[in-house]
């Protein structure tokens, strides 16, 4: 990591720094540590959970309802989006599906029929 008190280094050379040591921190989880994680609303610091999350697509139908309840809660607005990226990752989705882009669109926490139509997408995926 890098030196505080240096003036040569600049903030987002400490953002990029913490977020590689996060981003190693949570590649070395397994897919249930990344679960708990999720579960727990333990999101990090630096949004490096969701890139490490997206490449779980060997176990990608573990992610899929926690992913939802993040989407449902009323985490902040950049939490929600991640989340609803990664479902549409991991459900081979295209970006622009247009659940996952009104509901990454959205500043403020999705309406009740946003969610439910989510639920109800989801509900029927085959497992």
């Amino acid at each position: 990591m890098y030196d505080d008190n240096d003036p040569n280094i600049t903030w987002q050379d400490r953002w990029e720094g913490g977020a590689r040591e996060e981003r190693v921190h949570y590649q070395q989880m397994t897919p249930d540590q990344l679960l708990q994680c999720l579960n727990q609303h333990d999101f990090g610091s630096y949004y490096s959970l969701w890139y490490v999350i997206g490449t779980q697509t060997t176990q990608a139908d573990k992610f899929i309802w926690p992913l939802y309840d993040v989407i449902a809660s009323s985490a902040d607005f950049l939490t929600r989006y991640h989340a609803a990226t990664n479902l549409a990752k991991l459900l081979n989705w295209p970006d622009d599906h247009s659940i996952i882009k009104q509901i990454k669109l959205s500043q403020e926490r999705p309406t009740v029929e946003l969610v439910s139509s989510l639920k109800e997408v989801l509900t029927q995926i085959p497992k």
